[in-house]
């Protein structure tokens, strides 16, 4: 479980998602992270991030620790729908 900023993750699928008519939409990011299949769910806004482990639902994940590392991800995607990125935070 991550309790600070994470600095590295790999990101092996994205995709953005309408949310129907008038919802707000969002991405769905499945990663790797220390050895554990993660999806996040990413709104616009800042701060509305959630990480869950599909394969053990009662692990928390802190979104706010992945938001940065994440958000850069989605901007590659939105710029050139590059679905299969690594990011590395630098300091």
């Amino acid at each position: 479980m991550a309790s600070r900023r994470v600095e590295f993750i790999h990101v092996s699928d994205i995709d953005w998602h309408r949310n129907g008519i008038s919802g707000e939409g969002f991405h769905v990011v499945q990663f790797i992270y220390e050895g554990h299949a993660l999806v996040a769910t990413v709104f616009p806004k800042d701060h509305f991030v959630a990480v869950v482990e599909p394969a053990n639902m009662e692990q928390h994940y802190r979104g706010d620790c992945f938001e940065r590392a994440l958000r850069v991800a989605c901007t590659a995607y939105d710029i050139d729908r590059t679905r299969r990125i690594s990011v590395r935070m630098l300091a």
